[in-house]
């Protein structure tokens, strides 16, 4: 007689990462909102926080949703991991200096390393509404794209550094996204512990 096979299939539950990405996303937007608006400097430690922040609490929620099979999860959160884990580097010189202080080349390519996230930005704002994502969500990736528009403009024209009325306006729009990402952030946990809705967002 054939030998009987017993075989076990272990089932993995994926809980909702979502919350946990909107926040990390939500803290890291307002350090460099704060940063490039000129109200703290580019610190080792609010440098090496984005770098962490960027890289963990965005990366894995990323990867869960990729696992989860939500392709506009997975796209959104690592992609913004990938920018502000980016944004630390590029800002993290032998002294630790704020690369938005420099002169000559660095402003030009910081004006498109800002416009191409520009886009990225955009990219999900729009995916957010196609998949019919939290409103406030939606405005925090909206104002996420202005800001970085802005943030561009600023690079561009700027001469001896970026412009620093237009970077202030870029960190206000950004400190107002990031507000949106926490409320959206605060009101998925909450209805996901109550599995029904608490807070509308």
């Amino acid at each position: 007689m054939p030998e009987e096979k017993n075989e076990t299939m272990v089932m993995w539950h994926v809980g909702d990462s979502s919350a946990l990405g909107l926040i990390s996303y939500g803290i890291a937007l307002a350090l460099i909102s704060i940063m490039i608006s000129g109200i703290m400097g580019g610190s080792s430690f609010l440098i090496i926080s984005i770098f962490f922040i960027g890289a963990f609490g965005l990366g894995i929620p990323g990867i869960l949703d990729f696992f989860r099979g939500n392709t506009f999860g997975g796209v959104m959160f690592l992609g913004w991991g990938v920018f502000f884990g980016a944004f630390a580097q590029l800002n993290m010189g032998p002294t630790l200096k704020t690369a938005m202080l420099h002169a000559g080349p660095t402003l030009s390519f910081l004006g498109w390393y800002f416009i191409f996230w520009a886009v990225f930005a955009f990219l999900t704002f729009v995916g957010s509404i196609v998949a019919k994502k939290w409103i406030m969500m939606q405005i925090g990736l909206g104002l996420t794209t202005i800001m970085l528009i802005l943030a561009a403009i600023a690079h561009w024209i700027g001469v001896s550094g970026a412009n620093p009325g237009l970077m202030l306006i870029a960190g206000i729009v950004g400190l107002a996204a990031a507000a949106c990402m926490g409320y959206t952030a605060f009101a998925a946990y909450m209805n996901g512990i109550a599995k029904k809705t608490i807070l509308p967002a």
